[in-house]
């Protein structure tokens, strides 16, 4: 259940920033999502490579899950501050340039 909250402040969270930035929300929230879960799957693949036998122990599974889905989650929202960051300095130029001609 805590998990599902968590989803969903990831999804609304990255769906707020996107939109205040001029992106599309929908798509970011889904990429945050995403990236969210991917994380929490590698993190289960590293257990499952270093100790097998830890599988069954829900603990270890989420020790390993949130770390891998934190990491996701951040490099995710890092690509998005960035994207939004360079549509800024994009947007500021095609001004300057209208400017220029006009």
């Amino acid at each position: 259940m805590l998990e599902i909250i968590l989803i969903i402040a990831i999804g609304k969270g990255f769906s707020k920033y996107a939109k205040k930035n001029n992106l599309k929300g929908g798509v970011w929230a889904t990429i945050g999502v995403l990236s969210y879960i991917l994380g929490q799957v590698a993190g289960v693949i590293i257990l499952a490579i270093t100790n097998p036998y830890d599988l069954e122990n829900f603990g270890m599974l989420y020790a390993f899950g949130l770390p891998g889905a934190a990491i996701f989650t951040l490099t995710s929202f890092l690509i998005m501050k960035s994207v939004a960051k360079n549509k800024v300095e994009i947007a500021d130029s095609e001004i300057l340039d209208d400017n220029l001609l006009g």
